[in-house]
């Protein structure tokens, strides 16, 4: 090789070396790509088996936070019922003494 690069004729053609060397850094890299493939391959199974699986459980629990989420709703009503009662109470006061006051002027 090293006479070849140096000009010697040695009836070699560097091409061969160059096609050699291809090959040498091709060959690990179709490796790991392999293996990444043979990664991605498994992940796809599993996820499709995993997705077979998962909308029984994702029912259930979707309905145990929409059953969560409706008794919060009324805990927070009945909470608030007495308030929004009260400030309804008092504006009605207000409107009725807007009222007789406006008839009195």
């Amino acid at each position: 090789m090293v006479l070849t690069v140096a000009g010697v004729s040695t009836g070699i053609n560097t091409a061969q070396y160059a096609a050699t060397s291809v090959i040498w850094i091709v060959i690990p890299l179709m490796l790991v790509a392999l293996l990444l493939l043979g990664l991605l391959g498994g992940l796809v199974y599993l996820l499709a088996r995993l997705l077979k699986i998962l909308p029984g459980f994702t029912a259930r629990v979707q309905y145990i936070f929409a059953l969560i989420s409706s008794r919060t709703a009324d805990v927070s009503n009945k909470a608030v019922n007495p308030f929004v009662r009260l400030k309804s109470f008092g504006s009605a006061v207000s409107v009725i003494i807007n009222k007789l006051v406006g008839l009195f002027k």
